[in-house]
């Protein structure tokens, strides 16, 4: 209607953005000969809810509290699910989740950390974060060398005697090696039972071995029994006597 009307607006060009939204008014005026009018017209553009996530935990372990390098790989991936689970991404426009992890587990003899990386991406945005597994490996195997032992057989009374000190003396290697570090370490040796006998003598090696779950380590001890010297004499000289 009208007498030829002209419509003219105020829009300026500017477009509401995809990740900050926003509203545009539009003004509209119809002018002709005889009136003018105006209206609008509005667009909303919602702009999408920022992503979030929650940060998921760390974990430390000891090595010491596995049997072997199976339990440690399991350890590891409940972990992983775990905290795949504990990051919750919500808002943003579909995001995608993505893992930058080489596939490397931590060594049980060498312990280490694995760091985690994940990075979050939609439309808009992207965001990182990490989670790191650490394992403490176990402390070295050590232990102080045990003193060995010579006695002389004249000392002792009898074999039991003899066998005494011996049983005590293998007794005090076991506590003078002080073995330390490592995980629950045994200690085995090759001792055949076979102690040195009181009028043979002999030495008697014993050779030890601790071992635990990534090391063995050994050393050995002596006993010695010095046997007696022989039995010697000079005959005597007999007497004739010729009265």
């Amino acid at each position: 209607s009208g007498c030829n009307p002209i419509i003219t607006d105020d829009f300026d060009g500017s477009i509401p953005e995809l990740c900050t939204g926003g509203t545009i008014t539009i003004n509209f005026t119809v002018t002709d000969l005889c009136e003018t009018i105006t209206f609008d017209a509005v667009f909303t553009l919602i702009p999408p809810a920022s992503v979030s996530n929650d940060e998921p935990a760390d974990l430390t372990v000891e090595s010491c509290d596995f049997a072997d390098q199976t339990e440690v790989d399991n350890a590891f991936n409940n972990w992983l699910n775990d905290i795949n689970n504990q990051i919750n991404i919500q808002g943003g426009c579909n995001p995608v989740k993505s893992t930058e992890f080489d596939g490397n587990f931590p060594q049980l003899c060498t312990g280490g950390i694995v760091t985690i990386n994940f990075t979050i991406t939609d439309l808009c945005g992207t965001s990182n974060f990490d989670a790191a597994f650490t394992l403490n490996p176990p402390t070295a195997l050590s232990n102080s060398e045990p003193s060995d032992q010579s006695v002389d057989a004249c000392n002792f009374a009898d074999q039991s005697e003899v066998d005494n000190a011996f049983n005590t003396w293998y007794t005090d290697v076991i506590t003078q090696a002080n073995v330390q570090g490592g995980c629950n370490p045994v200690i085995t040796d090759d001792f055949d039972g076979s102690i040195p006998q009181l009028c043979a003598g002999g030495t008697v090696t014993i050779n030890f071995t601790e071992t635990d779950q990534c090391e063995t380590m050994t050393f050995d001890a002596e006993f010695t029994l010095k046997e007696p010297q022989a039995l010697s004499n000079t005959d005597p000289t007999y007497l004739t006597d010729n009265t």
